[in-house]
């Protein structure tokens, strides 16, 4: 047994396990984490790593070209000094054994420790790997396209989404529990992937809770009114006889100049500006667009007989993905 042959078989294996191990840790971390290494951390590694991970696929192929060449040499290299112990029989000896090495301590562990320690090791990785994807290029060009080509062949139309968003959902919450999303970022993403399925009867503010002026009133009652219920409103509906006849909005900045000159005697009706009405069943994702796009920040809501339920604004909207927003200004 020649003690060289013994010790390239190590490094040869060590080669092997530096090879899974850097695969795992660079496949484990996103984009968006290697970005925000980088920001911290404005070393050449680092930079190297943004690198490997833009050029994910040929990193790849490299990894698995050179894993497999150590590989094949260690078994080689385990075969040699088994036939010149065992004879014949060493054959089968160097594949079990070996089989059972590069399993243990070329395959499992370094992947289980890259799982554990991916962003260290990614780092620690990221300049020999730099430079070996260069060293092996015209192979890892050749495989690419080999791939490329082989894909290009095999790819069919799923009628099935890669991903559901239940599986969305429970990977937040696994995030949360875990530490690495908090508690308000759970809520923001839970809520967001409920917002397309609310609609605007979900949101509004209840009839018995809108706050409206009837359109004869005067810009002094509309002031006298506020006053009294300690209320203080940019927008304002107002209807003609009740609150199933709303002909309009007037806002409180349109009023203020007439305030200023102390004709408050004008009836808010002289002052209505158009309102949107929708249906209570209504996507709310539909209505904001809409609202956005008209430049609009409240609706009416009607049932199907063209009765008010109530009304929504853009405000109670965007409080559905981001939470309640406490002001003085809710209709």
């Amino acid at each position: 047994m020649d003690p060289v042959e013994i010790v390239i078989m190590a490094v040869l294996i060590g080669f092997s396990a530096f090879f899974s191990s850097s695969e795992i840790a660079l496949v484990s971390l996103s984009k968006t984490r290697v970005n925000a290494i980088l920001d911290i951390d404005k070393s050449r590694a680092a930079e190297k790593l943004k690198y490997l991970k833009d050029h994910q696929d040929s990193t790849i192929i490299a990894i698995l070209v050179g894993n497999n060449l150590v590989n094949v040499a260690a078994s080689a290299i385990a075969t040699n000094i088994a036939l010149g112990i065992f004879g014949n029989a060493g054959i089968a000896v160097a594949t079990g054994v070996m089989t059972l090495v590069l399993l243990t301590f070329g395959e499992i562990t370094p992947k289980m420790f890259a799982v554990a320690n991916a962003e260290r090791l990614a780092l620690f990785a990221a300049t020999p790997l730099y430079y070996i994807r260069w060293v092996l290029y015209p192979v890892v060009w050749c495989f690419k396209k080999l791939s490329i080509a082989v894909r290009s062949k095999m790819v069919f139309a799923s009628k099935y989404p890669k991903i559901t968003e239940e599986e969305l959902l429970s990977l937040v919450d696994l995030g949360a529990k875990e530490g690495e999303v908090s508690k308000v970022e759970r809520e923001f993403a839970v809520n967001l992937f409920k917002f397309g399925d609310k609609t605007a009867k979900d949101v509004m503010v209840s009839r018995e809770h809108i706050f409206a002026m009837p359109e004869d009133a005067t810009i002094r009652d509309l002031i006298d009114e506020m006053a009294r219920l300690k209320k203080t409103h940019t927008r304002v509906p107002i209807y003609e006889g009740d609150l199933d006849n709303i002909t309009g909005k007037v806002y409180i900045k349109d009023l203020l100049d007439y305030v200023l000159r102390g004709d408050t005697g004008r009836t808010l009706k002289k002052m209505k500006r158009s309102i949107k009405f929708v249906l209570g069943n209504k996507r709310i994702d539909e209505l904001f667009r809409e609202l956005q796009e008209k430049r609009q920040h409240i609706a009416v809501v009607r049932d199907d007989r063209g009765l008010t339920m109530g009304v929504v604004t853009t405000e109670d909207i965007i409080e559905e993905v981001v939470g309640e927003i406490y002001d003085e200004l809710e209709i």
